[in-house]
């Protein structure tokens, strides 16, 4: 498999949420991530979302605190300084966090004011695989 592992992590990413949001009855339109813009295009009943995919991490803090799946929701720079900011409202709509271990898929959104997002503190927002019962 050619790139590296981030990339394909972010790739499965996207299908694994542009999915979720199909079994939820939206359609999906896919980016040209050369232009810099959000990952998706997401729309049901006429209202468009322009949604930015993060993955999931395993954040291991040290041996005084148990790991912990975090997703930065920050855009990063491509050059060498790593320099981060927050996308703005001009940017994304919704964040799709996507744990490509499970495929669990859980939206946020844009307005969400925490550069990381501890998974186990958004449980309520899942939308992929869905509960039954």
């Amino acid at each position: 498999m050619n790139g590296d592992h981030g990339q394909v992590k972010g790739s499965a990413g996207e299908h694994i949420a542009a999915a979720a949001f199909l079994l939820n009855n939206y359609s999906v339109y896919h980016q040209d991530n050369e232009s810099g813009g959000a990952d998706l295009l997401v729309e049901k009943e006429g209202e468009l979302f322009r949604v930015q995919v993060k993955t999931f991490y395993l954040n291991t803090w040290g041996k005084h605190r148990p790991p912990q799946q975090r997703a930065n929701i920050e855009r990063r720079s491509q050059s060498k300084s790593n320099d981060s900011r927050i996308y703005s409202e001009d940017e994304v709509d919704l964040f799709a966090l996507v744990d490509t271990e499970t495929a669990e898929v859980f939206v946020i959104p844009q307005g969400y004011r925490k550069t990381s997002v501890n998974k186990n503190s958004i449980l309520d927002r899942k939308i992929y695989p869905r509960s039954v019962g």
